[in-house]
């Protein structure tokens, strides 16, 4: 009966976020899920608390409790626009040194190269503690996440005087910054010895703490950095749900991020609303050996003037001992400009871990590093 129930509960939720849009992407924060490309739904209960709670009941090596810290960044500039910025800003350094026609030209060029270009930039970091279990996992965490958003409006140029540029451009920024507290828990349904039949559901309530930034800088004098100084501040209170079936070697979950909408306020009045997220994966583990796929059940729309997501990923992590893990993975968006992505990752250890993980592709670079131990 209960896992009746459980199918009816899960179907419920997925039935009513999957055409839900959101506004981040999935977020990772583990260097697992970025070197297998961004899987982490039906496996990797070590991370359970950042890409499905359900998988706290189900632990791959059986350890009474680990501990893990992590930290990363991902820049996203598939217009060179840090080069173009420098450009436009070395000619106009130029034509204020020499205020002749020719340099009048050559910063207008230069200015009208950075309409709407955009940079942007994520920063996480985490701490989390678990307690995997199948009467009832846990795993308490504190997490940060930073997006930075910047994109050049060039207005009409008036060069009439080259001694007196007016360029009537800025650069436009959005900053949000959130500090994420929470607890994901879990547990079995209809165990058996080896767990092949056996359900698991798993939820994550949680406190946001946002600080948000909403500025606009003259382009000939700024840069991408963005400050939080002076930021509006806000709260928000939301809850993870996921679900994870066995069939044998075969693993199926998803997972719904965000089921109450949270809200943070920018100083003019404006918001920026996390929406839920659904996503789903399969995976097929062995021993030595585990492949995922994972797929975006929502459209999710980016801070500021990042691009909107729609993510497939597909992971492989080979385990030839026990204190080495080799990773690799494949990402590819469905919305925005059909960005593809590779990503790599190595682990080393076995009770206390080292692991890295890298992903890149023609618009984005990111990176994550973390240290564990378990007993």
């Amino acid at each position: 009966m209960k896992p009746d129930i459980a199918r009816v509960l899960i179907f419920c939720v997925l039935s009513v976020f999957c055409f839900s849009a959101a506004a981040v992407p999935f977020l990772t924060y583990d260097s697992r899920t970025l070197g297998m490309g961004g899987i982490g739904v039906a496996s990797g209960s070590f991370y359970a608390q950042y890409n499905n709670p359900a998988l706290l009941s189900y632990e791959e090596d059986f350890v009474d409790w680990h501990l893990l810290v992590a930290g990363g960044l991902s820049t996203t500039d598939p217009d060179n626009f840090e080069d173009e910025l420098g450009s436009f800003q070395s000619s106009a350094a130029n034509l204020a040194s020499s205020p002749t026609p020719a340099n009048a030209n050559m910063a207008v060029s230069d200015l009208q190269a950075l309409d709407n270009l955009k940079f942007d930039e994520i920063e996480v970091s985490t701490i989390a503690a678990t307690i995997p279990s199948k009467v009832i996992g846990v795993s308490v965490f504190l997490n940060k996440y930073v997006f930075k958003s910047t994109r050049a409006i060039s207005g009409v140029p008036d060069i009439s005087d080259p001694a007196a540029p007016v360029f009537n451009s800025t650069l436009e920024k959005r900053g949000l910054s959130v500090v994420e507290q929470g607890v994901a828990i879990s547990h079995i349904f209809n165990p058996d010895m080896i767990g092949h039949s056996s359900w698991s559901i798993g939820f994550t309530p949680k406190l946001a703490f946002a600080k948000t930034v909403k500025t606009s800088e003259d382009i000939a004098s700024a840069n991408t950095g963005i400050s939080f100084s002076g930021s509006e501040s806000s709260s928000a209170f939301s809850i993870d749900a996921g679900a994870f079936k066995e069939f044998g070697r075969y693993k199926l979950a998803f997972v719904v991020k965000n089921i109450i909408p949270m809200k943070f306020d920018y100083s003019d009045g404006s918001s920026i609303k996390l929406k839920p997220q659904a996503r789903i994966g399969f995976a097929h583990v062995k021993r030595r050996r585990t492949l995922e796929v994972d797929l975006d059940m929502t459209q999710n729309d980016g801070v500021g003037f990042t691009n909107e997501t729609l993510y497939l990923s597909m992971g492989v992590e080979l385990r030839p001992v026990s204190w080495f893990k080799f990773r690799a993975g494949l990402r590819q968006n469905f919305k925005a400009d059909k960005d593809s992505a590779i990503s790599l990752g190595l682990g080393f250890g076995s009770r206390f871990h080292l692991d890295v993980g890298v992903l890149v592709s023609d618009e984005e670079q990111n990176g994550i590093v973390q240290f564990g131990v378990e007993f």
